[in-house]
């Protein structure tokens, strides 16, 4: 029996650009069978509680949602290390 994300397990897509096999599938959507098959069904794929699984967050095939908070959270990071470099190339100049 194939390992269904075998071929993802480098983050990348192997098949990008390729021709695809025959049983080819998306990574999310490789993600989300074999969590049905680990689970068994989809009801218990929306119950699973091994939130210690890497695949839990993306266990519904669909890119995981990032709170509104955190994507903040990540702006000010970037503005304040683009400040940073800024100033840097200011007091560089002088």
């Amino acid at each position: 029996m194939p390992i269904p994300l075998h071929p993802y397990r480098f983050g990348k897509n192997p098949f990008r650009g390729k021709e695809k096999p025959a049983d080819y599938r998306p990574p999310l959507k490789a993600i989300r069978y074999e969590c049905l098959a680990c689970s068994g069904s989809r009801e218990q794929v929306r119950q699973c509680s091994c939130t210690g699984c890497a695949l839990w967050p993306l266990r519904f095939g669909k890119p995981a949602q990032v709170s509104e908070a955190r994507r903040a959270a990540g702006r000010k990071m970037a503005l304040i290390q683009f400040k940073r470099e800024f100033d840097g190339i200011q007091t560089a100049k002088v």
